[in-house]
């Protein structure tokens, strides 16, 4: 099944992106723990695709199954895709 599932979205695994945890991203999650009732955990993940819409200096979507961390991510100005 693993193998499967590989070999279906081989495509899509080169359009991934890994953002490491650094200074920035802890600096960023930091901050959207003083503005937004997120968890650490959501806080970095958050923070990771703020550093990436930086750093790629172009639109990035964000979604999560959690309500709380989308609206944080709308507010900080990342589009849900289903928008």
């Amino acid at each position: 099944m693993l193998e499967r599932l590989v070999a279906a979205t081989k495509e899509e695994f080169t359009s991934f992106f890994v953002v490491e945890l650094s200074p920035a991203v802890v600096s960023r999650a930091r901050d959207l723990l003083l503005r937004h009732p997120l968890r650490t955990g959501d806080a970095i993940q958050l923070g990771s695709c703020l550093v990436l819409r930086e750093r790629l200096e172009q639109p990035v979507h964000f979604l999560a199954f959690d309500e709380r961390l989308n609206q944080a991510a709308v507010q900080e100005g990342l589009p849900l895709p289903l928008q």
